[in-house]
């Protein structure tokens, strides 16, 4: 009996909680929001980047990527043509970004989905391979392809960075003939950290 009774004691203030929480707009569970990821372009110059250079390999300049500093073997090594790190930054002013500009946030996704769909279609300078899993590049998210160069044929696997300062790609190519990134590649793109800019934007950039 005594069982009962507090099964409809715990039933009635049930019951009542119920009420009470139907009458105050406070007591409302509150809708479920899913959180997006966004990324917003804060500074209207690049920053700068670093990784552990591995033993036997050095950094040169590069011309023919634009302003593309990069990692090859010491040993005599042709760029790309040899195993290769190869860094290329843009602003966000791109036909996948939409024409962003200095202050505008927006998901990250966006960037990411925008940069796969042109690969993609790009059939006349790439042979589009697979997507990657994501990855965290620095502490932040990447997220990687491959393809080969319709010109030459040379197989890369690139990783895409969206950040406050710019759009970065990393370029990692394991050499002519080559499908296979070597496990040093792997280390240095592990090991990148990330400098932003020395300044934020002025009102008239922003």
């Amino acid at each position: 009996m005594r069982d009962v009774l507090m099964r409809r004691g715990v039933w009635t203030g049930w019951v009542a909680t119920l009420v009470i929480c139907h009458v105050l707009a406070g007591c409302r569970p509150a809708p479920l929001v899913e959180e997006v990821d966004t990324v917003c372009w804060e500074y209207p110059e690049h920053g700068s980047y670093s990784f552990v250079l591995e033993s036997r390999w050095e950094p040169k300049p590069g011309a023919d990527m634009g302003e593309v500093p990069y990692a090859v073997t010491s040993e005599g090594g042709v760029s790309y043509v040899t195993p290769t790190l190869a860094v290329v930054t843009s602003d966000y002013q791109r036909p996948y970004t939409h024409g962003k500009k200095v202050g505008d946030c927006f998901p990250r996704d966006e960037v990411f989905e925008g940069w796969v769909s042109v690969l993609k279609q790009d059939t006349r300078n790439r042979i589009f391979g697979e997507e990657l899993p994501e990855r965290l590049i620095g502490g932040e998210r990447a997220r990687g392809v491959t393809y080969r160069a319709v010109r030459d044929g040379l197989f890369m696997e690139v990783w895409l960075v969206p950040r406050p300062d710019a759009i970065w790609q990393i370029f990692l190519f394991p050499g002519e003939g080559e499908t296979v990134v070597p496990e040093e590649l792997y280390r240095m793109l592990d090991s990148f950290q990330w400098i932003a800019p020395s300044r934020l934007p002025t009102a008239g950039e922003s």
